[in-house]
């Protein structure tokens, strides 16, 4: 198992398959960056003998993207090291090794699109909304 992941990611390991929760409910699972920063921990030591990931959320949706609460005020070259560390992140969620399967349901907005868009095969169920709030 990877060490010192988050309280908000949650791994079950079924077999040769690790399911993997985004487990922050209260919050549509905005993506903060401890929890961003424990996928890429996942990711890049997953727990031995498994073979395929499921990437999901808790609760109702799948993710609403940034958590805007966890960008207190940055200036523009923070803004720029964020971002690159998210288009890390999910280089290493599509490089892994692993195919990674996402179940998509609720809120797949913003960054949660983009860590959808990493995954190799992505089921939605009839709830799923799509959005990218950024080109806006």
């Amino acid at each position: 198992m990877p060490a010192e992941l988050p309280d908000t990611l949650s791994v079950d390991v079924r077999g040769d398959v690790a399911v993997v929760l985004i487990d922050r409910e209260p919050k549509r699972n905005a993506m903060d960056t401890r929890t961003l920063l424990g996928l890429e921990s996942f990711f890049l030591a997953p727990p031995d003998g498994v073979r395929a990931v499921v990437l999901a959320g808790r609760g109702p949706h799948f993710c609403a993207g940034l958590d805007l609460s966890d960008l207190s005020a940055t200036d523009a070259e923070a803004g720029m090291h964020h971002s690159r560390m998210w288009h890390r992140v999910t280089t290493t969620i599509g490089q892994a090794g692993l195919p990674v399967v996402t179940a998509l349901a609720g809120a797949v907005i913003g960054g949660g699109l983009e860590i959808a868009s990493a995954t190799h095969i992505r089921v939605a169920e009839p709830s799923a909304f799509y959005a990218l709030p950024e080109g806006q």
